[in-house]
């Protein structure tokens, strides 16, 4: 397994399990990382968590915040 297939096989087991990066989950909301980043420093935004120095979020914690932001 050449390294961009492992790392392809890690993407697809983070987003079975409901998880994404930070540029997976701007683009989940339509928005940038650098909004995410933000948020994140002022405690806004979606709920992420904190793993070995790298950020993530869960899905059903994006759609939450999906749901909750005003249209």
């Amino acid at each position: 397994m050449t390294l961009t297939q492992a790392q392809e096989a890690a993407r697809q087991a983070r987003l079975d399990c409901g998880i994404m990066t930070p540029a997976e989950a701007a683009a989940y909301l339509g928005s940038t990382e650098g909004t995410l980043r933000s948020y994140r420093c002022r405690g806004k935004g979606p709920r992420s968590q904190k793993d070995g120095g790298r950020y993530f979020y869960r899905v059903e914690d994006l759609d939450a915040y999906r749901a909750a932001r005003p249209r």
